[in-house]
């Protein structure tokens, strides 16, 4: 057992510290002394959206420039027959494009962190707000880190 206060996939808080987290070791820990600042707020969950927004676009556009073209070749009586693959290109990166549209705008409750040494981290606090946690942990962290703590959630 972890002896962790919160714990997410990313990150956990501890009574020394923030620790960060992959596949639930801890590899890294920066003790509330050496934490600048850490915010609670409304924000974008991934990291690089831009890049996921444009992919998302990209695909979309290409969807369409696709089937647009396929149409004019059909009506145009170009194609004698059709194959499935002809169909299936433009609907495979529709749907993934779509996906990354609906991914890189979700925005939800995020903790940003900033250390002594900028060092800058955001984490997405989905799984703290699915089990009612959110107003302790804001608790834990004004206890902790006083005035380096500000919440606009």
């Amino acid at each position: 057992m972890s002896d962790f206060l919160f714990e997410t996939n990313e990150f956990g808080l501890s009574q020394e510290g923030f620790h960060l987290l992959r596949d639930r070791f801890n590899y890294k820990t920066y003790p509330y002394s050496e934490i600048d600042e850490i915010r609670i707020e409304t924000g974008k969950e991934l990291k690089n959206w831009t890049i996921i927004l444009a992919i998302g676009i990209s695909l979309v556009v290409f969807s369409i420039y696709y089937s647009v073209k396929l149409y004019l070749a059909i009506q145009n009586n170009i194609y004698v027959t059709i194959y499935i693959e002809q169909i299936l290109i433009p609907i495979i990166p529709f749907l993934f494009g779509g996906y990354c549209i609906y991914a890189s705008t979700k925005s939800g409750t995020i903790l940003r962190l900033k250390t002594l040494k900028k060092n800058k981290h955001k984490y997405p606090l989905e799984l703290i707000e699915k089990e009612n946690k959110l107003k302790t942990l804001e608790a834990l962290l004004k206890e902790k880190l006083k005035g380096r703590f500000t919440s606009t959630v």
